[in-house]
């Protein structure tokens, strides 16, 4: 679906990093961004190939998850207001 719309980036919400591993392994084109909760997960991330991690404290509701992923990307300049997202939630959201 990334490469279908051309987005700009792939945004994982996991808690253990079986999403962000099992995406990455396709070698998607566009680039992957993992938020965890966790700081261990974070470091496993940083070892797979076009896999960025950020820290996230854990949201309760996506809507919340998606603005402060996009807030965090856009504050780093890694995506620009406008860029077209594919969101992935290996969390359980409402």
């Amino acid at each position: 679906m990334a490469d279908l719309t051309n987005a700009r980036g792939i945004v994982i919400f996991t808690y253990g990093g079986r999403s962000a591993f099992k995406i990455a392994s396709q070698r998607p084109k566009p680039n992957i961004f993992a938020f965890t909760p966790f700081d261990w997960v974070m470091k496993q991330l940083s070892l797979i190939r076009g896999v960025q991690s950020f820290h996230l404290e854990q949201e309760m509701h996506i809507n919340n998850a998606i603005a402060a992923a996009t807030e965090t990307l856009t504050s780093k300049g890694i995506v620009m207001p406008g860029d077209v997202m594919v969101f992935v939630g290996g969390i359980p959201m409402k």
